[in-house]
């Protein structure tokens, strides 16, 4: 499966890049170029677009969107290379539980310029204090898709408030995957950005034209620790290289390369997680264009739940619903993120055996921010319990632990037989003697005697 996808993920990279590009097409102003917003996003530069852990992904691939469960909301400040008044500003907003046909993100943007000097055709000044903004609005819209694939789309509104105002509307789009390869902790990722493939922009004194199109393709290499991915944007003749260093869960240290047609910028950054509020810094050292700093702050909140499954032999692995969450278990205390919904939870020892999770119970129903505890106990421990239950006459809860422990251990011939003689005292004569069949296949020595309690189950019809 792995293989399939990187076949598929590098067949559609192929295909993007080998699209005509038309960066440059009739975009007269200039305006509204394909500035990447933040600071984490400023050092890795076109690569950004394969990243998918936090909330500053609102600024690129929207459909990086859909691997987070978070509210949240993140602020940007950039200074644009040490120009006195010229800003690139922006503010995002992620509410990942919204449903499907209402945009989980929302980010406006705001590029421009304060006291500017205007001038007529003669040169003559008229305005000391004329401002110029660009304004973009951007509604994310996020999908998932199989195979580890997401797929984000973007709608977003242009206005340009300048001596010749303009309007318009323009469309981005984003492919992601999150694991196309694994090898060993190590995940390989990656993801497309397509800005503008349509956009229109009208200007208040007539005329309109095209935003210029871009295609971003990035390929990642991750681990919890370390991160290295590198991005281009071939139409612009665009290489980055970018690494991160996870120090702790709270500090980060990074570095970028971007060579823009032939010129080389340098970029590092820094970043703060702590009680769901992060502080990101870049610096872009320009080799023509003065220094760039920029400053992001954020604040998220998980809207996941957790699964807690405490005293886990180690080396164990761990499936929910039915897809193995972890290999080989390095600790003994376990927390699962999940979403809001039900789950099942195996857990199988270095020999393979599976061992019994808690309660008998086929699902856990886990809440946002709320936590479920699953114990891990041997299934003989479970069995056990639904002997005294089977004792005190107690049948149906009796089944219930039998029924939990044939899931964890299913060769295990004596619970199928307790099973059957639980099924009887139900009087349900069907499932005894499917029961007992299955006790005598494992241990046909030892419960021979059911060939004939089966004939006599069947001669009471």
């Amino acid at each position: 499966m792995n293989k399939n996808r990187l076949v598929i993920f590098f067949s559609i990279l192929l295909a993007l890049n080998s699209l005509p590009s038309q960066a440059k097409e009739s975009n007269l102003s200039g305006a509204f170029p394909n500035v990447i917003s933040g600071a984490r996003p400023l050092v890795f530069g076109s690569a950004f677009a394969g990243i998918y852990d936090d909330i500053d992904v609102l600024y690129s691939n929207p459909a990086a969107v859909s691997e987070l469960y978070q509210l949240g909301v993140i602020a940007s400040h950039t200074n644009l290379f040490n120009c006195e008044g010229l800003y690139y500003d922006s503010i995002g907003v992620l509410y990942s539980s919204l449903p499907a046909f209402l945009p989980k993100g929302l980010v406006f943007k705001r590029l421009g310029t304060k006291s500017i000097i205007k001038t007529d055709e003669k040169g003559s000044i008229i305005d000391l204090d004329s401002t110029y903004a660009e304004n973009t609005c951007e509604f994310i819209f996020p999908y998932k898709l199989p195979h580890n694939f997401s797929l984000g789309i973007t709608p977003k509104f242009l206005i340009l408030q300048a001596d010749k105002g303009a309007s318009g509307f323009g469309l981005d789009a984003g492919l992601l995957n999150t694991s196309i390869l694994e090898v060993g902790r190590y995940k390989l990722s990656g993801g497309v950005l397509l800005n503008n493939i349509y956009s229109s922009l009208g200007f208040e004194e007539g005329g309109k034209e095209n935003l210029p199109k871009e295609i971003k393709t990035a390929i990642g290499l991750n681990s919890r620790r370390l991160n290295l991915y590198a991005g281009m944007s071939p139409a612009i003749g665009v290489l980055n290289l970018a690494g991160e260093l996870n120090l702790s869960d709270f500090f980060s240290l990074r570095g970028g390369y971007e060579n823009n047609d032939g010129e080389s910028i340098l970029r590092a950054g820094v970043g703060v997680k702590l009680l769901g509020t992060g502080i990101n810094y870049a610096y872009e050292n320009h080799p023509t264009l003065g220094d760039t700093h920029r400053v992001s702050i954020s604040y998220t909140s998980d809207l996941r739940g957790d699964i807690y499954i405490p005293e886990v032999p180690l080396g164990s692995k761990i499936i929910v619903n039915n897809e193995t969450y972890i290999e080989s278990a390095e600790k003994k205390n376990i927390t699962i993120k999940v979403l809001p919904g039900e789950y099942s939870v195996e857990v199988h020892d270095k020999e393979g055996v599976l061992k019994q999770m808690g309660p008998p119970q086929d699902k856990y129903h886990v809440y946002s921010k709320e936590t479920v505890t699953v114990s891990v106990a041997p299934a003989y421990e479970t069995y056990k319990e639904g002997m005294k239950l089977f004792e005190a006459c107690e049948y149906e809860k009796a089944l219930a632990k039998f029924k939990y422990t044939i899931k964890a251990a299913p060769q295990f011939a004596d619970v199928w037989y307790q099973s059957g003689r639980t099924y009887e005292f139900l009087l349900m004569k069907t499932e005894a003697i499917e029961a007992y069949k299955k006790s005598l296949e494992l241990k046909p020595k030892e419960y021979e005697f059911l060939n004939q309690v089966i004939k006599d189950i069947e001669g009471q019809d």
